[in-house]
């Protein structure tokens, strides 16, 4: 999976939460309702959106309760995209759900545990 180097923390409020580790959600993409999203330690992610053959890797930023996805690579309906999506959401929630809200929308993350 991805390296483990550094820990993600975003502070909301006044706790800490690590964001690091597997999350289940959506995306704003067609196709990207239901996706495995994982959020490594170094910043790094992958999701996988099997509906949509979707495929991303890049990294990811999180600062106060700014949260952003950059891809380096994408892969739409099994093809590779010659555009790279950038996301930048506001974070709400802590624990093992998190909120991301964009242009008032929003995509509700739930931790993955195996």
């Amino acid at each position: 999976m991805l390296g483990l180097v550094a820990s993600a923390q975003v502070e909301l409020g006044c706790a800490g939460q690590n964001v690091e580790g597997a999350w289940r959600g959506g995306l704003p993409l067609d196709g990207a309702e239901s996706c495995l999203i994982r959020l490594g330690a170094d910043g790094t992610f992958d999701a996988s959106c099997p509906k949509g053959g979707i495929l991303m890797e890049g990294g990811y930023r999180v600062s106060g309760d700014t949260f952003t996805l950059e891809s380096k690579s994408y892969t739409f309906q099994n093809r590779a995209a010659v555009s790279r999506p950038v996301f930048e959401f506001r974070l709400e929630g802590r624990g093992n759900r998190m909120t991301l809200v964009k242009d008032r929308k929003s995509w509700e993350w739930e931790r993955v545990f195996r």
